[in-house]
């Protein structure tokens, strides 16, 4: 039974330690996204997996110069945020 609450406790604080971290992060991310230079290289990027998710998608699914509906665009931005943060965490 100690040993049961042990380990739970350590896994317990692991992740604490995990969401703590992860919060530093994001302040310095969200400090960091107020340099207008920085800011914009983000949204370059962010925009940028976005239109080749749509490039690829149009070739793969025969959709090259027609009409995208909001399926197709739905299938987009999925691929797109996926692709981005593929391209974030490499």
């Amino acid at each position: 039974m100690p040993f049961t609450h042990c380990c739970k406790s350590l896994t317990y604080e692991f992740e604490t330690l995990k969401l703590n971290n992860m919060k530093e992060v994001i302040e310095k991310l969200n400090e960091g996204l107020k340099d207008p230079e920085y800011r914009q290289g983000w949204i370059a990027n962010i925009a940028m997996a976005q239109i080749d998710c749509e490039r690829w998608y149009r070739e793969e699914n025969n959709k090259v110069g027609k009409y995208l509906n909001e399926t197709d665009r739905h299938a987009i931005s999925n691929k797109g945020a996926e692709y981005f943060l593929e391209l974030l965490s490499k």
